[in-house]
This record gives C-alpha cells, sequence and structure tokens, in this order.
C-alpha cells in the first residue's frame, strides 16, 4: 500500500494538442458498456495511442471512470492494490479504509522474480 499516494498516478493525462480523432474506437468502447462488459481491455504496442483514445472516452464515454497510470514499481502487489484502491475511491466514497485496512493485515506475498 502506498504510504503517500502520488497524485498523478491516479489523474487523466491532459489531450494533446493535436490528436488524431478515433470515432470507431469510441463507439467499440461504449458498444462495450452498453452491452454489460463490466471490464473492457485496450492493448497495443507502446506509442499506438492507447492513453490518448482512453483520456478522449473520459470526456465522451457512456461510463464512469476510475484512472490508474502504471509503471515499473506497480509490479508489487501490495502497491498496485493500494493504488487501484485509491483510484477507485475517487469514485465510490468510503471505499479506501476497508481495503487499506485488509491490504495492512494480509500484505501479498513476495511476485516471484
Amino acid at each position: 500500500m502506498p504510504n503517500a499516494v502520488i497524485q498523478t498516478k491516479l489523474t487523466i493525462p491532459p489531450a494533446p494538442a493535436f490528436g488524431v480523432s478515433r470515432p470507431r474506437l469510441l463507439e467499440q468502447l461504449n458498444l462495450g458498456i452498453r452491452l454489460g462488459h463490466r471490464l473492457l481491455l485496450v492493448s497495443a504496442p507502446p506509442g499506438y495511442g492507447k492513453t490518448t483514445l482512453l483520456g478522449a472516452w473520459t470526456q465522451h464515454g457512456e461510463a464512469r471512470f476510475c484512472w490508474l497510470s502504471l509503471g515499473d514499481s506497480d509490479n508489487d502487489p501490495s502497491q498496485f492494490w493500494g493504488y487501484f484502491a485509491a483510484a477507485l475511491a475517487q469514485k465510490v466514497p468510503n471505499l479506501l479504509e476497508p481495503i487499506q485496512t485488509l491490504l495492512q493485515n494480509d500484505p501479498a506475498p513476495p511476485t516471484p522474480r
């Protein structure tokens, strides 16, 4: 569990000044929500515009959003779940404290390297 949450990890990056419109992909994401999917995965190589697409979707999409930017240090299960909970807590009141208690009382086993 992170002691101090780095707020930039929970902040949607600003849209680039000159972005490419992706209406077909935005509609596919909205369709997933309309069909009742609770988790959507966007996968592409680095530099293909995943962050830009999802940032645009948060502005024009049909769902509520939480944002979490991950880095190499987030491979630690406790760190990851702490940030995951902090992201969700921005939209779900009273969520963070019980999760923090669980993470502190039952630490995840170390990740094999």
